[in-house]
């Protein structure tokens, strides 16, 4: 698996956990973005602006929102 692929799969799975954590329905499917990339996509930009925008409405509306610590212990660095 490249580098970006392997960034993407960890990126997924964290907007996963917040969004579980917050009782957030994030729809995401396998990547199809053909050769190698960056780890972002617009695929993958758009379920981020998406879960942003749930989060702020969350926190708009008096809720609390849980994002520190989720994934921490299981993430490679990505400083390469």
């Amino acid at each position: 698996m490249t580098q970006g692929k392997q960034t993407c799969k960890i990126l997924k799975e964290i907007r996963r956990q917040i969004a579980e954590a917050n009782g957030i329905e994030l729809s995401t499917s396998e990547c199809r973005y053909r050769g190698d990339c960056l780890g972002t996509c617009p695929k993958c930009e758009a379920e981020v602006r998406y879960l942003e925008q749930e989060l702020r409405a969350r926190s708009l509306a008096g809720k609390a929102v849980a994002l520190a610590g989720i994934s921490a212990a299981s993430l490679p660095c990505l400083c390469r």
